[in-house]
């Protein structure tokens, strides 16, 4: 009997771990949360994507995520505090619909995403319906160099 419950919770572990994406330090984490995602740094949430999807393509319950492999990049900027630059990230797939896939990339000090959609040919850009929500207190890298009304100003 304490075999298969040590089994059974390793399944359930497995199971959910199946479920995080990490960066390839495992300080940046993205877990699903309400419908959503949440994203963490160093297990403090940073961001929460409300709500993922584009057009008829929605996250549902259920849906699980794909790693697809490491990324990199090595490229020389014209100015900055750095000309060379690297950047490393782990790649993770989360097929929406037939038509739809979301791309994840998390990589050390930050997260990007895509959607990436098949069979439009004539079609109209669908509208996305991506939210999300920047925890309170997290820092910004632009709030130092454009103030809050950027818009308005």
């Amino acid at each position: 009997m304490r075999k298969i419950i040590i089994m059974l919770l390793c399944c359930v572990s497995s199971m959910a771990m199946a479920q995080q994406a990490k960066s390839p330090n495992g300080k940046l984490t993205l877990n699903p949360q309400d419908g959503g995602y949440v994203v963490c740094f160093e297990k403090q949430p940073v961001l929460q994507l409300t709500r993922v999807g584009i057009g008829n393509a929605s996250l549902q319950d259920g849906q699980k995520m794909k790693p697809t492999g490491t990324v990199k990049a090595d490229y020389t900027m014209l100015q900055g505090k750095r000309l060379h630059c690297t950047n490393k990230g782990n790649e993770y797939r989360l097929t929406l619909d037939a038509n739809t896939d979301m791309v994840l990339r998390l990589y050390d000090d930050g997260l990007a995403f895509r959607y990436e959609l098949s069979n439009l040919r004539e079609a109209d850009m669908p509208r996305e319906l991506t939210t999300y929500r920047i925890a309170e207190g997290t820092k910004l890298r632009s709030e130092e160099r454009f103030s809050r009304n950027a818009e308005t100003d």
